[in-house]
């Protein structure tokens, strides 16, 4: 299977960009076409990482379509990491903030 990995570097603590990356419930606050945005079951364990399931509504209102998305995500403050895994079987992300 093919791998494809990208670095992009931007001028923001890493701090706030994990702050920003682990707050999924406000993405659609800067995401245009974020409907909606569920989030159930968050837990943070003793290690402190915070574990939850994330459900995106995406609408594109022109074409009368709505889309779900839903995600595991670990949230992982320590090493600042975010790792969403769920609506594309075969994507593997995380978002490595340094």
């Amino acid at each position: 299977m093919p791998k494809v990995s990208a670095t992009k570097r931007v001028a923001v603590p890493a701090d706030v960009a994990y702050a920003v990356a682990a707050d999924v419930k406000s993405y659609a606050s800067f995401l245009p076409l974020l409907k909606q945005v569920i989030i159930r079951g968050p837990v943070e364990e003793k290690d402190g990482t915070t574990h939850f399931k994330a459900e995106l509504v995406i609408r594109y209102k022109k074409l009368n379509i709505d889309e779900r998305f839903v995600s595991n995500v670990v949230c992982d403050p320590g090493i600042k990491t975010v790792t969403p895994n769920g609506s594309f079987g075969m994507l593997e992300e995380t978002q490595m903030l340094r």
